[in-house]
């Protein structure tokens, strides 16, 4: 089973050099799914063309920050609190 990153091509080529295989979004084609255990995605691309892979059991799909500034510091904010039990960051 094979891990790979779905993103946008800037984002995802550094990957290749981990032993993951990449694939820009113009390429979700071209992948074989039956052949991934987990696909990482990058957030920054357009969640209406990967949304069919969420409603997958396999590969598991896991999102990661893209090279865009995430808009999600208030996502974060929270994840935090919840890990810590309160609100010790100021964010």
């Amino acid at each position: 089973m094979k891990i790979g990153i779905i993103g946008e091509k800037k984002s995802v080529l550094g990957f290749k050099a981990l032993g993951l295989e990449a694939f820009s979004v113009d390429d979700l084609d071209k992948i074989n799914l039956d052949d991934f255990a987990v696909l990482f995605i990058t957030e920054d691309i357009d969640k209406q063309k990967v949304d069919f892979l969420f409603k997958r059991t396999m590969p598991a799909v896991l999102t990661v920050p893209g090279l865009k500034p995430s808009s999600k510091k208030s996502d974060l904010k929270l994840i935090l609190e919840r890990a810590l039990g309160s609100d010790m960051i100021n964010i």
